[in-house]
């Protein structure tokens, strides 16, 4: 079977193409597990809850606030944070606020510094009117600092009350009483509609997720995690088989990380603090992202490395055909020559190709070159010295300019010597290292072709 040799420029696009795939296949396979972690529901917040865990367990981190470091990952909306009291927190946000109206003027308040149980109380007021009355105005008290042109600004909430409900703080002398244009937390989000009020609210989420707590806080695992399903889903389990919904809660503490640090190597655990992270949990509300997925939504990244590997190889290819252009001088014969060489003598050109062939055995065996050579008689005349030099440079060059695996021929008939390679690689600079072999042929007013593929000497018309 006839063995497959690839020149240099196939090799170097062979090797280009194969470290390219290497590198495409590994940001691959990372980006679609990623990815793969960001369409299963469940997965961000337990891994979230885990780095919390690992955050008290090498830094000094209190509960609250590893908790509040780590919040804005959690993708859900629905979850409750116990202390070690069990006391129900939410981490404050920015997003909480409410717009009231004062004389025609909008102001937005702030009401990141409401805790969970005045949330919890505020929500439950805001959804007994809105939803058993067809209420057309709320009325909210609150204190404030200026009323700049009916424009109310509050640096920090101290009194806030809509209608007789008292959320936050006493009475004083410095409060205004405005109408409620929306509202937005967590538990429920409130806005005007026309003449009446629309609302959105999760206030029973968070009370199924207290009841689930209190009363499986103590059936953890020894990872400190328990998983319900939650009994309040269980019609939306029978109609939708492929979706579940369940209730999880995750112990907060060091104990539970997967990290060794410089304390536990030395026998030292010491997690006295603790809390809880509970969370509504749902499976099954995508397909399984496959990795067709992938590609369907990332194909863009493979067409434009199709691209860089395309022009990668149109400019390898531009590149080693510039340098491949070898001068081809078809049995050309050089005008008579001033120095006419002396000592004219025959010389058996076998015996001497012969005697190199022998000489470069190992090299021959070093780089698996496959030599094609039947010796054959071919007396020619010139001068012994220069011809040797004329014949052992060639061959030299050929043997040094042909890749390991190749086959050199050497063909004598005809008054004429041929070294050829299909796969000679050589370039323009390297056959400057000739012309001594040229000085030689146009002496002896010999015929010789010089290409990429042969090196030909002809002597005689």
């Amino acid at each position: 079977m006839k063995r497959i040799h690839f020149n240099k420029l196939a090799k170097i696009m062979i090797l280009i193409t194969f470290s390219i795939a290497i590198i495409i296949s590994f940001f691959t396979y990372q980006d679609y597990q990623k990815a793969k972690q960001i369409y299963k529901d469940d997965s961000p917040v337990k891994i979230v809850a885990d780095s919390i865990n690992d955050d008290l367990k090498i830094s000094s981190y209190h509960v609250e606030d590893a908790v509040n470091a780590q919040f804005e990952r959690i993708l859900t909306n629905t979850y409750i944070v116990y202390d070690e009291e069990l006391n129900p927190y939410l981490p404050a946000s920015e997003t909480w606020s409410m717009t009231i109206n004062s004389n025609n003027k909008e102001s937005v308040i702030s009401l990141k510094q409401l805790n969970y149980d005045q949330l919890k109380i505020l929500s439950q007021y805001l959804l007994s009117q809105v939803s058993e009355n067809n209420i057309e105005t709320i009325n909210v008290t609150l204190n404030y600092d200026q009323n700049n042109n009916d424009f109310i600004e509050v640096s920090k909430l101290s009194y806030l009350a809509f209608d007789e409900q008292v959320i936050l703080g006493q009475a004083n002398s410095s409060t205004i009483t405005c109408q409620l244009v929306s509202l937005d937390c967590p538990l429920i989000t409130i806005y005007e509609y026309d003449s009446d009020y629309a609302y959105n609210y999760t206030l029973q989420s968070y009370e199924n997720l207290e009841k689930c707590f209190k009363k499986n806080y103590q059936n953890l695992d020894q990872n400190g995690y328990y998983q319900n399903i939650d009994s309040n889903q269980k019609q939306i389990l029978e109609t939708t088989s492929t979706i579940t919904s369940s209730i999880c809660i995750q112990e907060l503490s060091g104990k539970y990380s997967q990290h060794t640090d410089f304390n536990e190597l030395y026998g030292i655990n010491d997690f006295n603090e603790k809390g809880y992270l509970v969370w509504y949990q749902f499976d099954g509300l995508f397909e399984e992202y496959t990795f067709f997925d992938y590609l369907a939504t990332h194909y863009y990244n493979y067409l434009l490395a199709l691209i860089l590997l395309g022009m990668i190889y149109l400019g390898v290819g531009i590149i080693f055909a510039e340098k491949k252009q070898i001068p081809v001088s078809p049995d050309s014969k050089a005008s008579s020559f001033d120095s006419i060489p002396e000592n004219i003598e025959e010389i058996d050109i076998s015996q001497l190709i012969t005697q190199l062939v022998h000489n470069s055995a190992n090299v021959l065996n070093f780089k698996k070159i496959k030599l094609s050579y039947k010796p054959q008689m071919m007396i020619i005349k010139g001068n012994r010295e220069q011809i040797i030099d004329l014949v052992t440079r060639l061959y030299n060059f050929s043997l040094r300019h042909s890749n390991q695996n190749d086959e050199l021929i050497i063909e004598l008939n005809h008054h004429k010597i041929t070294f050829s390679n299909n796969n000679f690689n050589y370039l323009d600079d390297d056959l400057k290292i000739l012309n001594d072999c040229i000085e030689i042929i146009k002496r002896h007013q010999y015929h010789y072709s010089f290409t990429n593929r042969s090196l030909s000497i002809k002597i005689g018309a």
